[in-house]
């Protein structure tokens, strides 16, 4: 892709990180932002349902994939709610769970 991701240019995402990941390969990190926007956005919403109605082993699987997902394209601030959220999760604490909702929403 010849252009930058858009994401690149805002504080969200730590690009530096995520190149070393990825062997300093600037094409395929900018897949990666372009497969981590569609995918991510896909995994929050299945996240929502779930938090509404779902079970909290589920919540921690699907929180742990945001989580891998965030990482690869070097959204930390979100790795760390989605490590949050499946920890709680795994920990049968649905408040926090619904309430951390909001902040990985953000």
């Amino acid at each position: 892709m010849a252009n930058k991701p858009a994401e690149e240019s805002s504080n969200v995402l730590d690009t530096e990180q995520a190149l070393k990941r990825l062997g300093n390969d600037r094409e395929l990190y900018d897949e990666v932002c372009t497969g981590y926007l569609k995918f991510s956005r896909q995994r929050f919403r299945e996240l929502q349902g779930l938090v509404r109605h779902g079970d909290l082993d589920d919540i921690a699987r699907l929180a742990h994939s945001l989580k891998s997902l965030s990482a690869t394209a070097g959204a930390e601030e979100c790795v760390d709610q989605a490590l949050s959220m499946e920890e709680n999760a795994r920990s049968g604490n649905r408040d926090q769970v619904i309430a951390e909702m909001p902040t990985l929403e953000e």
